[in-house]
């Protein structure tokens, strides 16, 4: 909580250095993301401080089935009917956006979604053929949207799943065995994964622009230039990357860089505070669903810059929320003898072989 507000100040702080130092068609630029970033900021504190960790878990739950269910469906319709006239079209007709104007946009709100699944059958809300079904319906369902920057955060997540043996919770037991798998497995992975890194660089990738590597790499070094202009306190709300040069009025497509430009060291830091407590706090309570949630999150926002999005924050209060809850709930079956999906599960947890299969 303390982190948020530091966070909510620091973004408030810029904001108003902006309004003494700025011209009017500077101020109006930004006028958007100085009003959407704080009211996003505020909203997921009030989420942190009214929302109970059960209702968190059920809502998790029921949103993980309603998203899919909601984009599914307007898929159908949009590949049958054709794109409804009252969706406003923002030119990506080769990528499916359900509501949205920006398919990037709805890879924030699907992400969560295997996540959310994996806990709720952790929580025994759903069973274990539940969660499989809708993991696959979400990957699948990315095949349309085209979310490259989605696909790479859920394969981060995946390789975090896979270095601790596809627990759910819980600490694996580190044998040698075990230890000379995860590093062959994650070798595996690292070369498998070098074909896909080409792909993305020289926009050979399915929904891809040409040379898009080298066009991100452009607007993340203007977005740089940008921020050293006023590293401290930075240039204010608003984009300050460009293809040619900084204050282009783009975004640089990293969190941080853009974070950065506009609002100085003095709002990065509370920010990386708050995004590196809340992994650490998943990581020492062994809640590795959670962990891997932050992880894509991460991995996520390198792509994108998503401060304007309320979801975006609320993802990061919701894995606080649950793995907190899942950790009492977790304790409370202990106690009682019942574990997680049932006796058996339980037992697999305490002899250490609490795998995901």
């Amino acid at each position: 909580m303390v982190l948020l507000m530091g966070l909510l100040a620091s973004v408030l702080a810029s904001t108003a250095l902006q309004v003494l130092a700025s011209d009017d068609q500077m101020l109006r630029e930004g006028l958007q993301t100085a009003i959407a970033v704080p009211a996003a900021i505020v909203l997921a504190v009030g989420c942190y401080l009214l929302l109970d960790g059960k209702r968190a878990v059920d809502l998790a739950a029921s949103y993980s089935r309603l998203a899919l269910l909601i984009c599914w469906g307007l898929l159908i319709w949009h590949e049958t009917l054709g794109l409804p006239a009252w969706i406003v079209d923002d030119g990506y007709d080769a990528r499916f956006s359900a509501l949205s104007q920006n398919p990037n946009q709805l890879a924030l709100y699907l992400l969560p979604v295997p996540f959310f699944a994996a806990l709720a059958h952790a929580s025994g809300r759903k069973s274990q053929g539940a969660m499989w079904a809708e993991i696959a319906a979400a990957v699948l369902l990315n095949l349309f949207i085209v979310g490259k920057g989605l696909l790479v955060a859920w394969l981060g997540a995946g390789l975090l799943m896979l270095m601790v043996g596809g627990r759910l919770s819980g600490r694996p037991l580190f044998t040698l065995e075990f230890a000379a798998t995860r590093a062959f497995l994650g070798g595996a992975f690292a070369i498998a994964a070098i074909p896909l890194v080409f792909l993305l660089y020289e926009g050979a990738f399915p929904g891809s622009q040409a040379e898009q590597g080298a066009i991100r790499l452009a607007l993340w070094g203007h977005g740089l230039a940008a921020w050293l202009e006023s590293p401290w306190f930075g240039n204010g709300p608003g984009h300050y990357s460009g293809l040619r040069g900084a204050f282009e009025g783009l975004e640089a497509h990293n969190f941080l860089i853009d974070w950065l430009a506009a609002y100085g060291l003095f709002g990065v830091a509370p920010l990386t505070l708050f995004m590196a407590h809340a992994c650490l706090v998943a990581l020492k309570r062994t809640d590795w669903v959670v962990a891997c949630l932050f992880v894509a999150l991460l991995c996520l926002m390198s792509f994108h810059f998503y401060g304007r999005q309320p979801v975006f924050w609320l993802w990061w209060i919701f894995g606080l929320i649950l793995s907190a809850e899942l950790r009492r709930g977790l304790a409370d079956r202990e106690r009682a003898g019942v574990g997680t999906g049932g006796a058996a599960l339980n037992a697999l947890h305490r002899s250490g072989r609490g795998e995901l299969r």
